[in-house]
């Protein structure tokens, strides 16, 4: 063999042994997330609902529930206002579910201006809108919270 030869061999092996030689290991044992392990970024304050967000009565509690909202004018005002907006097309101007979405439906809706709903509590009527009752849809992500109680107070001038 001649010297050139050897030295090309012994240059081989050098290079396969320093292959298996460490010498970066910074790059390999550096502080990483592996999948699934990621570590969560720091979440603003009041970016996720923490209380579970609006709480429906049950129809016991609702029976006793108070309007928060004061009768007032502004506030029955107000209420016809939204009572137009979301219940009238089915239920009518006066409350008499006389309406061509109403007489579409089997059984119709139910009569705002009848002695039976003029006789349920603020709340039950509060419930009522918000968890729908018969065909009466769910209205709980339609009508904004800060708006049904309002309509509680127009429904109470239908019977009159």
């Amino acid at each position: 063999m001649t010297g050139r030869r050897r030295f090309g061999m012994a240059l081989a092996f050098a290079a396969i042994l320093a292959g298996g030689c460490d010498f970066l290991p910074r790059m390999r044992s550096q502080p990483s997330s592996k999948p699934y392990e990621r570590d969560m970024p720091a979440m603003p304050a009041n970016l996720v609902p923490t209380t579970g967000g609006e709480v429906i009565p049950d129809a016991a509690k609702a029976r006793t529930l108070a309007n928060p909202v004061k009768v007032s004018a502004a506030a029955v005002d107000a209420g016809r206002t939204f009572y137009g907006y979301y219940c009238r097309h089915c239920h009518g101007e006066r409350g008499d579910s006389r309406t061509p979405v109403g007489d579409s439906y089997l059984p119709m809706p139910t009569r705002l201006d009848s002695p039976r709903v003029q006789a349920a509590t603020d709340g039950e009527l509060y419930r009522a809108m918000v968890i729908g009752k018969g065909h009466e849809p769910v209205m709980k992500s339609t009508v904004p919270p800060e708006r049904r109680w309002r309509i509680v107070h127009y429904i109470r001038t239908l019977g009159r």
